[in-house]
C-alpha cells in the first residue's frame, strides 16, 4: 500500500521543509522535511529536488514499517500511520499504543493514542498536538476540519481514577495492611476493646489480613501489566 496524495500533503505542511540543516526539537540534525540520518550534518544545503527526492525515500521506508505492523489498515488509517511513523520513527511505530490497539481492531482507543505523541524535549508541543489531532482525524476519516477536530481529553482507554484497578488493589492492600497492624497492636489498647467489643479476636485471625493485603497488591500488580499488554494505560 502508498500513502495517498492526502499524507503526502499532511506530512509536507507539518514538516516544512528546510534546505539548510538545522537541529529540531529533538535534538537531531534534519534538513529538507524533517529528513535525519548520518547523511545529514551542519551547515548542509541542498535543493528543492533533493528534498523531495529524500521525502519520497523516507515515505517509502515508513509506508514498509506500517505494512508490516500492522497488515490490515483502510487507506485513511494507512496513510494516518505512515505520517506518525514518519514523524516518531519506525521502530517507535511499532512498539506504539496507536499500532496495538489497531491490530486489536480497536480504533477509537487507536484514534485517541495519536494524542499521545504529543512531547518534544519532555514537554507538551503545541505543534506537535495539532499534528496529532489532524493525524487522528485522517486516522478515523473524519468529516471534521481537522483543526476542529479535538480527540478525548483521556487516550488509550484510560479511565477515571475512581475506575482504575490499579488504584483499587492498592486503596484495598492499605485497608488491609492497616486492620493487620491494628490487630496486632492496637487491638492491646484498653480503649479499643472497650469501644468494640469484637476487635479482640481480630488479634487471633491478624494473619488473614495480611494475606487479604499481599492479595490485593497481587491483584494491582496484574492489572497494571494486563493493561499495559491490552492497550490500557
Amino acid at each position: 500500500m502508498k500513502a495517498s496524495v492526502a499524507a503526502i500533503g499532511l506530512i509536507k505542511s507539518c514538516e516544512g521543509c528546510s534546505l539548510t540543516s538545522y537541529v529540531c526539537s529533538g535534538g537531531v540534525m534534519t534538513i529538507g522535511y524533517g529528513h535525519t540520518g548520518p547523511n545529514v550534518f551542519a551547515n548542509q544545503v541542498i535543493t528543492q529536488s533533493e528534498a523531495d527526492t529524500l521525502l519520497r525515500l523516507d515515505v517509502s521506508r515508513f509506508e514498509a514499517a506500517v505494512e508490516k505492523t500492522c497488515p490490515e489498515t483502510e487507506q485513511c488509517q494507512f496513510d494516518a500511520c505512515v505520517s506518525l511513523a514518519y514523524n516518531i520513527g519506525s521502530a517507535a511505530f511499532v512498539k506504539s499504543s496507536v499500532a496495538r490497539l489497531h491490530n486489536l481492531k480497536r480504533y477509537a482507543e487507536a484514534a485517541q493514542a495519536f494524542m499521545l505523541w504529543n512531547k518534544a524535549g519532555g514537554k507538551v508541543s503545541r505543534g506537535l498536538q495539532s499534528r496529532r489531532a489532524k493525524e487522528s482525524a485522517l486516522y478515523l476519516e473524519s468529516e471534521v476540519r481537522a483543526d476542529e477536530y479535538y480527540p478525548p481529553s483521556t487516550a488509550e482507554g484510560e479511565k477515571p481514577l475512581a475506575q482504575s484497578r490499579t488504584l483499587q488493589g492498592q486503596i484495598g492492600a492499605g485497608v488491609m495492611t492497616t486492620a493487620t497492624v491494628a490487630s496486632v497492636s492496637v487491638i492491646d489498647k484498653d480503649t479499643v476493646g472497650s469501644i468494640i467489643q469484637f476487635l479482640p479476636y481480630l488479634k487471633d485471625f491478624w494473619w488473614l489480613f495480611a494475606i487479604a493485603a499481599v492479595g490485593y497488591l497481587a491483584w494491582g500488580a496484574w492489572a497494571r501489566i494486563s493493561d499495559r499488554r491490552e492497550g490500557r494505560s
